[in-house]
């Protein structure tokens, strides 16, 4: 009988146990060489499929914190917008749409329903494009522009 511990860097992941040598002989040096070799590998194997699993449950956890983040944005009757580093918009929730008197038209992009840009609202709640409003994702500051000079504010 040989037994070889698995070890992955300073992680003991178990142990390598071979019982016998078909034929009945006795295990060499050579042997515990290749077993050793062996050991190694799954000592790896072993290591990398916990990394695997312990990512794939911290992916589960950020992909429901953020649904959880979004839901609570979204439902927020505090206005909240917020933009990325190059001034295109991200979030713009419905708070916000009532507060500056603009809502989100939706289209496709990229094979995705989202929204696309800004709209202006009349008094009577009916939308009308607001000139020089740019989509997300060419330079979003138009929008801040036309939401602070609303006749509306």
């Amino acid at each position: 009988m040989v037994a070889i511990p698995l070890v992955a860097g300073k992680e003991k992941v178990g142990v390598l146990e071979v019982l016998n040598k078909a034929g009945g002989e006795p295990f060499q040096e050579e042997d515990r060489l290749l077993l050793q070799s062996i050991a190694e590998e799954i000592a790896f194997a072993i290591h990398d499929a916990k990394l695997f699993d312990a990512k794939q449950a911290l992916t589960a956890e950020i992909k429901k914190m953020h649904q959880f983040q979004t839901k609570l944005i979204q439902t927020s009757h505090d206005g909240i917008i917020a933009n990325d580093p190059r001034g295109n918009i991200l979030i713009f929730n419905e708070g916000a749409e009532l507060i500056l008197c603009m809502e989100k038209q939706y289209g496709t992009s990229n094979g995705h329903s989202k929204w696309t840009h800004l709209v202006y609202c009349n008094t009577d709640r009916t939308s009308q494009p607001q000139a020089g409003a740019s989509e997300p994702g060419a330079g979003g500051t138009p929008h801040m522009r036309a939401a602070l000079g609303s006749p509306f504010l």
